[in-house]
Formats: C-alpha cells, sequence, structure tokens
C-alpha cells in the first residue's frame, strides 16, 4: 500500500492500544513487581522470559531477543503488516484512520476491505440465524445433532444454514445494502450458465472461517444428503481470503496453542470443532487445501511442536508424510497421532475427551512415521530394492538438525534392514547431507534462539541503561554532568545518546525507544533496557539515582587506571611535562572517586 498513515494519528492508536491488555488475550501473563511476565510466545521456554513493562508499552524477551511496542507485538504474532497491524488496533481502540500519498487505486482497494468484512460478518449472522430459526434448516439441524452438536454449539462456532434457492443469500445482502459486485468480491456468489449472479452456497450447512483476529473472512458448505456437487464447497480466495495463510480454528486455538506449546493439525471443520468440544482446543485445520508450509511458518509463531492427526487411511498417511520437507526447514517438532484404519478425528471426538486424550497422549516423531512408510513399501527382497530404500531413508534422516536424533534413528532404522551396516548407513546420511549443504551442521537454532546472541552489559551498565531510560530527569538529575562515554563500549553509548536527545520532546517520563531511530543491535538493546525490571526496586527515582552514581564510579575506576597506565609510561619516557599534566588530571579523579564512595 502506498499511502501513509500520519504520525499523530499511529501515536493516538499506539496511546490507546494496552500491550498488557491485547498480550493477555493470546497468552498466560502474571505480575511480577513493576512488569507481566509469561512465557514467550515466540519461542519454546519452560521459564517465563517475556516481559511487558505496562508504562513503555514495550515487551522484551529475556531469552529469544524479540522485542518492541504494541504494534510490532501483533506483527509478529499475527504476521501481520505494520498498516494492517494499526489498522486492527485502531478499528479496536475507535481511532479513525486516514491516508496520504496514495493513489485512487490503492484507496479503493484498502477502503473495500473493512466494506468486505462488514459483508461477509452479516453474511455469517444471517446463515447463523437461518439455521436457528428457518424452518427449511431443520434437515441442517438434524445433520448437526447426528453429530452430538445442538444450539450451544452452533453458536460457539457460528456456524449457519444457507437455503436452497438461487439467490435468497444476495436478495438479503442487498437488503442490508451491499452490491452484487461486493457480494462477488466476498466470493458469496458464481456465475450461472446465463451469466448472472447466483447464490454459491445452497443447501448446506455454513461452517464460517475466521482469520486470526477473529474476523469472518470466508464459508464453507457442507451439503445436506446425497445432492448434487462436492461434498464440502469452500469460498473461493479474494482480498480477504487466501487458503494457504488461513487455519480454521487458529482465532479460537490461539490461546491453547499458546498455553500447551503444541498446535494439533486435523483435516476438517468437523474435525476441529469435535476436538475443541472433547476439550483438545489447541486443534485446528487447513480449509480444503493440504497443510503447506505458509501453514507451518504461522503455526511456527506460536508453537514449537505439531501433532498431525489426519484421517486413518492412505489419504491420511500421504498428506502426513507430504509435511516432513517443510516441517523439517523449519525446525518444527512434528509428530503424528495415527489414528485406527477408516477413523478421522471427529469419530474420535465423539466418543469424548478420553478418546481424544489417548490419542494425543504418544504421538510418534514424524522424522519415524515416515521412515516406517518407506520401509513399509519397499521391497527388501533384493539387492536394488534395499539400495534404493536406504538411499530414501538417509535422505529423510538428513534432514533431521539434531545429531544426537540422527545417531538414534540410524540404529532404530537398522533393525528393520537385515543386510545393511551401521557404517553403510551412516554414511549415507552424512552423503545425503552433503547433497543438501547441511555437512557439518550441528544442532540448527530457531530463529528465536539466534535472536538472543546480542552481548549482555555488565550489571552496573545494564541498570544504569535501564534507569536512564526508563527515568531519564531522575538519572540526570543526580548526575548532571553526564556523558554517554560512561558506558564502556559503543552500543550502549548510542542509546543513551539518543535518548538525551529525545529528552526535549518527551518531558521527563520515560522514553519511547521505538522512536529513537536506531540500528538494529542498538535498538533492541534499548527495548531490553526498557523493560527490565531490577529486582527489589520500588522507588524508580532512587533506583535511578543509585545506578547513576554507580555508572560514575566505574566509569572513575577506568579512568584512574587508564590515567595511571599513561603515567608510567610518560615517566619511563621521561616526558615530565605529560608526566605533570598527568599527575593533576589523575589527583582530580581521585579526589572525585573517593567524595563518592563506596556502593
Amino acid at each position: 500500500m502506498g499511502g501513509r498513515i500520519p504520525e499523530s494519528e499511529i501515536e493516538a492508536v499506539r496511546s490507546r492500544s494496552d500491550l498488557v491488555s491485547i498480550a493477555a488475550e493470546r497468552m498466560s501473563l502474571k505480575r511480577a513487581g513493576r512488569r507481566f511476565q509469561g512465557l514467550c510466545p515466540f519461542h519454546d521456554e519452560k521459564t517465563p522470559s517475556f516481559s511487558i513493562n505496562p508504562e513503555s508499552g514495550l515487551f522484551y524477551c529475556f531469552g529469544c531477543g524479540e522485542s518492541g511496542n504494541v504494534f510490532q507485538f501483533l506483527m509478529k504474532l499475527d504476521g501481520l503488516t505494520f498498516v494492517e497491524a494499526v489498522e486492527v488496533l485502531a478499528r479496536r481502540a475507535g481511532v479513525t484512520l486516514t491516508f496520504t500519498d496514495e493513489s485512487p487505486d490503492e484507496r479503493r482497494r484498502r477502503e473495500a476491505r473493512p466494506r468486505l468484512h462488514e459483508l461477509v460478518a452479516a453474511a455469517a449472522a444471517w446463515f447463523h440465524h437461518r439455521l436457528l430459526t428457518g424452518g427449511d434448516a431443520a434437515d441442517a439441524r438434524r445433520l448437526l445433532a447426528s453429530r452430538g452438536y445442538g444450539r450451544e454449539t452452533a453458536d460457539r462456532f457460528e456456524l449457519g444454514y444457507a437455503p436452497a434457492g438461487w439467490d435468497e443469500t444476495i436478495k438479503a445482502m442487498k437488503a442490508k445494502g451491499f452490491l452484487t459486485d461486493e457480494l462477488a468480491q466476498a466470493g458469496l456468489t458464481t456465475v450461472s450458465s446465463r451469466g448472472g449472479h447466483v447464490d454459491l452456497l445452497r443447501d448446506r450447512v455454513v461452517f464460517p472461517i475466521f482469520d486470526a483476529q477473529g474476523n469472518p473472512v470466508a464459508f464453507a458448505g457442507r451439503r445436506i444428503g446425497d445432492g448434487d456437487g462436492p461434498k464440502y464447497l469452500n469460498s473461493p480466495e479474494s482480498t480477504l481470503y487466501h487458503k494457504s495463510s488461513v487455519l480454521y480454528g487458529l482465532n479460537w486455538a490461539r490461546p491453547a496453542m499458546v498455553a500447551a506449546g503444541t498446535a494439533v493439525v486435523v483435516e476438517g471443520y468437523t474435525d476441529v470443532i469435535g476436538f475443541h468440544l472433547a476439550g483438545a482446543s489447541h486443534a485446528v485445520a487447513t480449509c480444503g487445501t493440504a497443510l503447506g508450509e505458509e501453514h507451518l511458518r504461522i503455526l511456527k509463531r506460536y508453537v514449537e511442536t505439531l501433532v498431525l492427526a489426519f484421517d486413518g487411511d492412505a489419504a491420511g498417511a500421504a498428506a502426513t508424510e507430504r509435511t516432513f520437507g517443510a516441517a523439517s526447514e523449519l525446525g518444527l517438532d512434528v509428530r503424528v497421532a495415527v489414528l485406527p484404519a477408516g477413523r478421522d478425528p471427529a469419530d474420535v471426538a465423539s466418543e469424548g475427551e478420553d478418546a481424544v486424550q489417548e490419542l494425543l497422549r504418544t504421538p510418534r516423531p514424524l522424522l519415524e512415521f515416515k521412515i516406517d512408510r518407506e520401509i513399509s513399501r519397499a521391497r527388501l527382497d533384493s539387492s536394488e530394492g534395499e539400495a534404493r530404500t536406504v538411499e530414501v531413508v538417509a535422505a529423510a534422516i538428513a534432514q533431521h538438525p539434531d545429531p544426537l536424533v540422527r545417531t538414534a534413528v540410524v540404529r532404530r532404522t537398522l533393525r528393520r534392514l537385515r543386510d545393511v551396516t551401521e557404517d553403510q548407513l551412516v554414511k549415507a546420511v552424512e552423503t545425503a547431507r552433503r547433497g543438501t549443504g547441511r555437512a557439518g551442521q550441528g544442532t540448527i537454532r530457531s530463529d528465536a534462539a539466534r535472536g538472543s546472541g546480542q552481548a549482555r552489559l555488565p550489571r552496573v551498565e545494564e541498570h544504569a541503561l535501564a534507569a536512564l531510560v526508563q527515568s531519564p530527569q531522575a538519572f540526570l538529575d543526580a548526575v548532571p554532568d553526564f556523558s554517554p562515554d560512561w558506558f564502556a563500549s559503543a552500543v550502549p553509548r548510542e542509546v543513551a545518546q539518543a535518548v538525551i536527545a529525545a529528552l526535549g520532546t518527551t518531558g521527563s517520563g520515560p522514553v519511547d525507544v521505538t522512536r529513537l531511530g536506531l540500528e538494529e543491535e542498538a535498538g533492541a538493546l534499548a527495548r531490553r533496557a526498557a523493560v527490565l525490571d531490577p529486582p527489589g526496586v520500588d522507588d524508580g527515582a532512587l533506583h535511578a539515582r543509585e545506578t547513576a552514581r554507580a555508572l560514575e564510579r566505574r566509569w572513575l575506576d577506568r579512568q584512574v587506571k587508564e590515567l595511571q597506565a599513561r603515567l608510567e609510561t610518560s615517566e619511563a619516557d621521561g616526558d615530565w611535562a605529560d608526566v605533570k599534566a598527568l599527575d593533576a588530571r589523575l589527583v582530580a579523579f581521585i579526589d572525585r572517586r573517593q567524595a563518592l564512595g563506596d556502593a
């Protein structure tokens, strides 16, 4: 989008958006001192390292280094662009946005999105009301009842009914003020053989499909009885809906996924509903398409572990196996819940919570599942067949990033291959790794883990920088002659200089470090400082004064040592003029240091 949102409006959205409340909708937070903490949604961890400073509206993960304000939180977690994050929060905060420097086409596309969201929401409500009250929806209600879905379930998942008439949905939406072209753009109509618009969904149970934020964006219609057309009919791609980047149930499943650190992926809409009703509320499904790389990338924002629970037939097993390559590349831990032959997840869910929990209790690693599948269909009664099997199996093992896992899987696999030695299989794995450029690599860390490689400051400097960012005026009042040079390295100096420069526009409160224009490393350090909450601090201003003095003492100690070293060199060289000057400076620094006393 070429248009720009005025800074004043962005700031209005930010100031009215409570990061703690928004984050609490997606993860579990607990107050810890002046901060809120929780398990980081951006990487897998057992001990909370994710922290939010409610005063500055910033977050920082001390484990993986992810950081930012409320906009970055939504961008990272929900996969939004900056403009999309601003728009989402603006709607929530009741702020009207204006866009400058955009072309007429850009403006039409931008203005069309909320209108289409409104249309799809209106259609979803109309379908739902028709299911609950329509006399023509009796068969739809009976179909849902046969699955054990009553009024409560229909309300919870906003299920609906599309009537059998050719244009009843069109008429209903036009009566609400929507245009035929808008209905077509939203995927609610199709073109008849005569060239006119007719309802896409007719005489079907309707499953609204929501985006990650809970906005309805599309529909799936389930045929009633043995009528014409496919069993399931899905909305076409639209401005709002891209099958490759939408997961059914993600809007409901996200909190449970984050809490469990695991997502369960099933095949269909009723599978998701069945699992949620049976207590497995971390289940999602694709929307009439295969589980692709983009789906996996979306899930990786929330979890590191996936459990695939696809149908217990050949197609389900094949779909599971196809996930292997992309999941390995992304570093996801993918496991397989193997269903009994001929059964689907909804069948298991119909047996209740215990049956679902038993299915999910001990899922098999996807790598083992794939190898067993390869061996089960191999021709091991010939040398050629066994050689081909070794090649295929080795290629699969080679994709796993952990050498310990590769070693364990090699040994396990040898039990199934009678005439293959461990050396032969290990060599085949290493050959496969060289072919993919993985040779010599150890465990591959996730993107989140790589982000935590930032150098740590000494404790005194870390606390001093946090005090300068969070209570700048109190810090500078304590040491009026403060200089960024008091920090021993360049990056915290850069942050300190930017904070001081910003004080003229921010007053005495915390500095918004996201607006300082810092480069990547300095920006990350500043965001860390903005949420750091040293233990035992009740009075922020007092802490700022104490850390400022501690930083000054540390700087003076360095100056004294440096001057002493220079003085020794000048004395050895016989440069008595320099000795006299250095001696005077050294005495002044020693007096100043002694006046400060010990910490």
